[in-house]
């Protein structure tokens, strides 16, 4: 059995620049869209410019991997495997940024969204009406503001670390507390909600020298662990019936009649039928689509989303997610 610890690396500072000095600089007002709830481990601080860098990093191989494979597409119409991709990458600054491990689990994401590539092109050879246009090739990443995912097997976790109750990705000074012991892999995943400030010394209306780019992210850091399925000595003549619905998220009832039984050995639970109330769900649901259609009314026709979006995504899936913790 599979379970995934997630903890959330949020942005609370901007380095030697000031939130009231990026506002004066840029014209502009800061806003925190930010939620943080109980299910999610809200970690310090100090650990986001590291993890910034490594995803940083992480888009820097994956835009190198690609231009080889697209080079490689224009020439032949195909593109290299894993291993002819790996092997002349290894000597590249890119690659040698991080951990070897790490560096290869990047290029198989690339080869992964060429395959995605080639089967949706097959797809759109046999049924053309079933997309929009011609599947594109897959793209770089942008240069500044581009991040890019990291996993990190077992092999590139600290394990006297890890016995202790943390995990320590190889070659990294990041910490983070952890209950299981038996970690397969950890997974460091850029969140979407980010826009860009940039600072620069103005002279006759015009920049002349660039200082920073600003970057305001989140990222997730996923612990992947297994544990075994354990025997609780249920009694599986006892059935339970969920239906799922709108109004009503979920209505539950069983066999038991709200008898007191012992489900386990380890509890007793009264079970009786329950309905739960989904219409704080729909009311979520309603104002996204009405924003949503506001916002997407705005845009340029070349423009598929804008920060806007992305703050409207996050403030309304949280909320969703929390309720279904609560529950």
């Amino acid at each position: 059995m599979k379970l995934v610890e997630r903890h959330l690396m949020t942005r609370n500072h901007l380095g030697k620049y000031s939130n009231e000095q990026i506002c004066k600089s840029a014209n502009l007002q800061m806003k925190k869209s930010i939620c943080k709830f109980a299910h999610l481990h809200i970690c310090i601080f100090y650990l986001y410019p590291e993890i910034d860098d490594l995803c940083f990093r992480s888009k820097n191989l994956y835009n190198l991997g690609t231009y080889h494979q697209r080079q490689e597409f224009f020439q032949t119409g195909g593109v290299f495997s894993y291993e002819p991709l790996d092997k002349p990458l290894q000597d590249t600054d890119a690659y040698c940024a991080l951990p070897a491990k790490v560096s290869q689990h990047v290029l198989i994401q690339v080869g992964k969204s060429w395959e995605s590539f080639f089967a949706a092109r097959a797809a759109y050879q046999e049924n053309p009406e079933r997309f929009y246009a011609l599947p594109s090739l897959p793209g770089y990443k942008p240069k500044l503001s581009g991040r890019n995912l990291l996993i990190y097997t077992a092999q590139a976790i600290s394990r006297p670390a890890l016995r202790e109750g943390f995990v320590v990705p190889s070659k990294t000074d990041i910490h983070i507390k952890t209950k299981p012991q038996k970690v397969n892999q950890v997974r460091i995943v850029p969140r979407v909600n980010h826009y860009n400030v940039q600072m620069g010394k103005w002279a006759n209306g015009q920049m002349k020298e660039n200082l920073q780019i600003c970057r305001f992210a989140d990222f997730v850091v996923e612990v992947v662990s297994e544990r075994e399925a354990r025997d609780l000595g249920m009694d599986k003549n006892h059935i339970a019936g969920i239906e799922i619905g709108v109004d009503n998220l979920a209505a539950v009832t069983s066999n038991t009649h709200g008898r007191n039984l012992q489900i386990c050995k380890f509890a007793d639970l009264q079970i009786s039928s329950l309905l739960i109330n989904g219409r704080p769900l729909k009311s979520i649901n309603s104002y996204y689509n009405q924003k949503k259609a506001k916002l997407q009314s705005t845009l340029d026709s070349s423009q598929k989303t804008s920060s806007s979006l992305q703050d409207l995504i996050i403030i309304c899936t949280m909320p969703a997610r929390r309720s279904f913790h609560a529950w």
